[in-house]
């Protein structure tokens, strides 16, 4: 039991730690870009891959709220709401619709050349027609607020 609450108490000193040293935590806006990703399609029983480098997409992350693991997503084809939340790793941002998840992670590592910029990856889970699509992005996030 002793191990347990040490673990425990370890677990949670770090944790604080890496949310209060990181800047990211306490950003209020983010705005990111995408570099290439992959395309996954569903048919006939088997799964099809391509190289997608032509999704030049950015977004802004506004209205970050951890208390309410709330946040606002600005793209070129609208807005909407988001969910946020801390993670050891990062933040994880989810919005869902109809026929939709999407998945956002700004990891905590930084640049080392640019102390607010930060690697992310963007997974889209589809499904068109009853037929599944995911789609995988990386690019980096800047905090901007």
């Amino acid at each position: 039991m002793k191990k347990i609450i040490i673990l425990i108490t370890l677990f949670l000193t770090i944790g604080v730690s890496i949310f209060a040293k990181n800047p990211i935590y306490s950003a209020k806006t983010i705005k990111c870009k995408w570099i290439e990703g992959e395309i996954y399609t569903y048919e006939k029983n088997l799964w099809g891959k391509e190289t997608d480098n032509k999704f030049n997409v950015e977004i802004i992350l506004d209205s970050i709220n951890l208390e309410n693991n709330t946040a606002r997503i600005i793209a070129n084809v609208g807005s909407g709401d988001l969910a946020v939340y801390p993670t050891s790793i990062g933040l994880m941002f989810i919005e869902q619709d109809v026929s939709a998840v999407h998945t956002l992670l700004i990891y905590y590592t930084t640049n080392k050349d640019n102390k607010n910029m930060f690697p992310a990856t963007y997974d889209r889970n589809i499904k068109i027609l009853g037929m599944p699509m995911n789609s995988n992005y990386y690019g980096f996030c800047k905090i901007f607020g």
